[in-house]
């Protein structure tokens, strides 16, 4: 088993007619926030939808705490897992709660009660 909660090794995103991109990366600590920085295009927002599970990496391993990621999240893997995008859409007409938990609403499985205890725990966590 890794020692990173998070462990990233040359996850390949190459969109047609682009360079191809690899990055490896680990985090250690558990509720560790990490800021990914660089230029407009060079696949920052990108690795973050890897990571959540969001997007399917190319080719390339995602471990989240031990266990290899296969494809898209499931819901049972959502648990601990919050992302931030720069490029995010607020709903002006929903709450606070309603937009953090908008795609879980909208594309989970999950009870409403799983989800406001999820929404509730990624607002505490900011």
């Amino acid at each position: 088993m890794s020692a990173f909660c998070v462990s990233i090794t040359v996850v390949i995103m190459q969109p047609a007619g682009m360079p191809q991109r690899d990055m490896s990366m680990g985090m250690s600590r558990h509720g560790e926030a990490v800021g990914i920085i660089g230029p407009s295009g060079t696949g920052k927002s990108t690795i973050l939808k890897v990571m959540a599970g969001l997007l399917a990496p190319d080719k390339g391993d995602v471990i989240i705490c031990g266990k290899k990621r296969h494809g898209l999240v499931s819901d049972e893997d959502i648990e601990g897992l919050h992302i931030g995008l720069s490029k995010c859409c607020i709903f002006y007409s929903l709450t606070v709660r309603e937009n953090v938990g908008f795609l879980l609403y909208e594309n989970s499985s999950l009870p409403e009660d799983r989800i406001g205890e999820l929404v509730k725990e990624t607002l505490a966590a900011v």
